[in-house]
C-alpha cells in the first residue's frame, strides 16, 4: 500500500485543510497537572510522558497550512483568554503551559488529597479543573479522588477510608468522568510504538482505555510484553526496578480478565456506597434528615457470608490494620429500626437501594467510568 500522496499539494485547499483536521486526535488526554511517580507506586519517572504529551504537535510544524489548522483549533493553555482565571492557583506539580483542544481533548486530574502533603496551594484544584473540563471532550480523574481501587474495601467510624466530602461535592457538576484505576507505563522504543499503530502513532502518548475495551486492552499488553526479555519477564531476577513493574501490573491483575473483571464490579459497587454515604453525611451536616420519606428504611442489616471483623491480623504498616471490612453478603434483613440514624455506619449496615432516596440519589450521581491509564515512555527509567 502506497505511503505517500504526492497529488496533495494539487487538491483544492479546502479540502487540505480537512485532511489536517483530520490529524488532531480525537480523546487526547490532556494534564492538568503532573503526575507524582512516588504516589503511582511504579518505577517510571512520569515526566518524560508528561512533557511530550503537553509539547506543541508535530501538525503544528509541518507547513504553513497545518499551523493554521493546530492554531485554530487549539492552542498553549495559558494564552487562551477565557482560562485566564487559572492562574489564580498553583502548585508544585501545575502543568506550566501544555498543549490544549479544547473541543477534543479530555483533561485529567491527577491530584488526589494524598499529594496534600507537599501541595503548595491553598486552594482545592477540582474546581479550576471542572472549568476547563467543561468546555472539552470530557473529564477525568484518578480513583483515589473517588474510590480508590482496592482488593478490600475498609470502613473508618462507619464510612468509608479517606472519603473527600469537598471534592465529591465539585463532582456532582458534570454528568461522566472516565476514573483511572491503574496507571501501566510502557517502556518502548519509538518503532515499537509505531508498529504497533498505538498511542496515535506517539502524537498522544497518553491514552486512556476502558475497562471493557479487550481489543485494545490486549494490543497493549502485546506492546507492554514485547519491552520485556523471556528472563526478565519469567522473575528469574526477583530484584530491581524491573521487577518491579511487573509486580505492580501483575498484582493489579489488568491483564488477567477474569480476576480484574471481577475487581472492576466491586470497586463499581463500592463507588454508589461511597456517593450514597457521602450524601447521607450531607443531609446529617445540613441538618435536613426530614426531606428524606422513611429515613430509617434507608439501611438494611447485611446477611454476610461468614462474618465481619477488623483487620487487626494485618501488619501495623498495612492500611487495613484495625479497619472495619465489608464481606460479601447475600441479601439484607428488613430495613432497620429504633437505632440512632445519625450514628448508623458500615459495613454493619448497608445502603438499602431500593428505597426511593437511594435510587434518586443513584439516578443522580454523575457515570463513573472505569478506565486504565497507558502512557508511553521513551526512556529505561528502569535502569536508573
Amino acid at each position: 500500500m502506497a505511503t505517500t500522496f504526492t497529488c496533495f499539494p494539487r487538491l483544492p485547499v479546502e479540502l487540505r485543510r480537512k485532511v489536517w483536521n483530520f490529524c488532531i486526535p480525537e480523546g487526547r488526554v490532556m494534564e492538568f497537572d503532573y503526575p507524582d511517580p512516588d504516589e503511582l507506586g511504579n518505577t517510571c519517572e512520569t515526566w518524560p510522558t508528561s512533557y511530550d504529551n503537553a509539547k506543541q504537535p508535530c501538525l503544528s510544524r509541518i507547513c504553513r497550512e497545518s499551523r493554521e489548522v493546530a492554531f485554530e483549533k487549539g492552542g498553549f493553555l495559558r494564552t487562551m483568554k477565557q482560562f485566564e482565571s487559572l492562574r489564580e492557583y498553583g502548585a508544585f506539580n501545575k502543568s506550566r503551559n501544555p498543549w490544549f483542544y479544547p473541543r477534543t481533548d479530555i483533561v485529567h486530574l491527577n491530584w488526589d488529597r494524598c499529594y496534600e502533603p507537599g501541595w503548595c496551594s491553598t486552594k482545592n484544584p477540582v474546581p479550576y479543573f471542572l472549568m476547563l473540563a467543561r468546555g472539552a471532550q470530557g473529564a477525568s480523574i484518578m480513583a483515589p479522588l473517588l474510590q480508590s481501587f482496592e482488593k478490600i474495601y475498609g470502613y473508618v467510624n462507619g464510612h468509608p477510608i479517606d472519603l473527600d466530602q469537598e471534592s465529591l461535592s465539585y463532582l456532582s457538576g458534570m454528568n461522566e468522568y472516565r476514573v483511572t484505576l491503574l496507571v501501566v507505563n510502557i517502556h518502548a522504543t519509538e518503532a515499537q510504538v509505531i508498529e504497533s499503530g498505538l498511542f496515535e502513532s506517539l502524537a498522544a502518548p497518553i491514552q486512556l482505555v476502558d475497562t471493557s475495551d479487550e481489543a485494545t486492552i490486549h494490543r497493549m499488553y502485546k506492546l507492554w510484553r514485547s519491552t520485556f526479555r523471556d528472563d526478565e519477564y519469567n522473575h528469574n531476577d526477583s530484584s530491581g526496578d524491573r521487577h518491579a513493574e511487573l509486580k505492580y501490573v501483575s498484582e493489579g491483575m489488568v491483564f488477567s480478565k477474569e480476576d480484574f473483571d471481577a475487581r472492576v464490579r466491586r470497586w463499581q459497587e463500592q463507588v454508589e456506597r461511597t456517593w450514597l454515604w457521602h450524601k447521607w453525611a450531607k443531609n446529617i451536616h445540613e441538618n435536613t434528615m426530614d426531606t428524606i420519606e422513611s429515613p430509617e428504611k434507608v439501611w438494611i442489616k447485611p446477611n454476610f457470608v461468614g462474618s465481619w471483623d477488623t483487620m487487626d491480623t494485618e501488619p501495623e504498616d498495612s492500611p487495613y490494620y484495625g479497619v472495619d471490612v465489608m464481606p460479601d453478603y447475600d441479601g439484607g434483613e428488613p430495613p432497620v429500626a429504633g437505632i440512632d440514624l445519625r450514628s448508623i455506619g458500615m459495613p454493619k449496615y448497608d445502603f438499602n437501594k431500593s428505597h426511593p432516596w437511594a435510587q434518586a440519589v443513584l439516578d443522580n450521581m454523575p457515570r463513573f467510568r472505569p478506565t486504565i491509564m497507558f502512557r508511553h515512555c521513551p526512556y529505561s527509567c528502569y535502569l536508573k
